[in-house]
């Protein structure tokens, strides 16, 4: 599925970004990197984390086109 029909069903939106923004991203997935390593958290909680981790790396390259989910904003 292409970005502009993602855009046309309203799944996505333009949205403007700054470094700031993917530096934020970086900052917070390195967070959640680091306590998902911590030892005596539960096998669950330790992949949540690493998931959160994740879905801000992959947010990435979204904003990094311009464009971001009605999900976004979660960090």
């Amino acid at each position: 599925m292409s970005f502009e029909s993602l855009l046309a069903e309203g799944r996505l939106r333009r949205r403007r970004i700054s470094r700031e923004d993917i530096r934020l991203l970086m900052r917070l997935a390195e967070r959640d990197l680091a306590d998902a390593a911590v030892v005596g958290l539960s096998a669950d909680r330790r992949f949540l984390i690493a998931y959160e981790a994740a879905l801000n790396l992959a947010t990435i390259p979204l904003l990094s086109a311009g464009c971001e989910t009605h999900g976004t904003g979660h960090h």
